[in-house]
């Protein structure tokens, strides 16, 4: 097994790769690790005929990630495991990826917008546009809670966005959102968005969402707590 830290526009995880069978670690052990490492989540990775991705939020629920989805595909990439292009399943949805230059290309063929919340790779968002950032942060949590969904607040600016979530499985907000900055660009027409993490990029291609941005690995993680 080999385990390493990266992070996806300052979105941080503990990524874990098996060569064989990926086992099914406990809630508390999901949690412990999270609060340790200090993390917004947890990636499991096997390669099978594709990358095949777990990632699971701090509180141990079994969830999909877009920023978890560009890092696995730049951490199988460093390590030798697969090419520049590629595709990676999480919870039964396939996601093709390209990389350039060291930048992951993430698509997303599964979105939609349903009763106001948009749907990404299943991963539910609330957009709300905002005139006061910091005000409306205070109420993200109240929404959060009603619609059980992640909460992403917009600020247009006059090149793009500025967008933050409040993230379900976290119960924070976050320095990045994947699938917020797409939930984001897709209300709001806007190609990039700004979060305190970083720019994200999203792009359209043949009916598909696009998202790409920064990822890093950290540092090792030798010894398993």
């Amino acid at each position: 097994m080999k385990t390493e830290l990266w992070h996806g526009a300052h979105n941080n995880f503990v990524v874990m790769y098996y060569e064989k069978d990926v086992p099914r670690l406990k809630k508390c052990k999901i949690q412990e690790m999270n609060r340790y490492y200090n993390t917004d989540g947890l990636i499991q990775i096997t390669i099978k005929k594709n990358i095949v991705m777990r990632f699971f939020n701090p509180d141990g629920s079994l969830d999909n990630c877009g920023n978890g989805l560009r890092v696995t595909a730049s951490f199988c990439f460093k390590n030798n495991l697969c090419k520049d292009k590629g595709v990676i399943e999480s919870l039964g949805l396939k996601f093709p990826f390209l990389i350039k230059k060291e930048v992951p290309k993430i698509f997303f063929n599964n979105f939609k917008k349903k009763d106001g919340l948009w749907s990404i790779g299943n991963v539910v968002h609330k957009t709300i546009i905002v005139e006061n950032f910091e005000k409306s942060k205070k109420v993200a949590k109240s929404i959060r809670n009603k619609l059980d969904c992640n909460v992403t607040i917009i600020k247009k600016l006059d090149k793009g966005i500025f967008a933050q979530t409040f993230e379900r499985g976290v119960e924070n907000f976050t320095a990045a959102c994947g699938t917020g900055a797409i939930a984001a660009s897709l209300q709001t027409r806007k190609n990039k968005v700004f979060m305190p993490g970083g720019l994200l990029e999203i792009s359209k291609r043949k009916g598909s969402i696009a998202l790409s941005g920064p990822t890093k690995m950290v540092g090792l993680i030798e010894n398993e707590i």
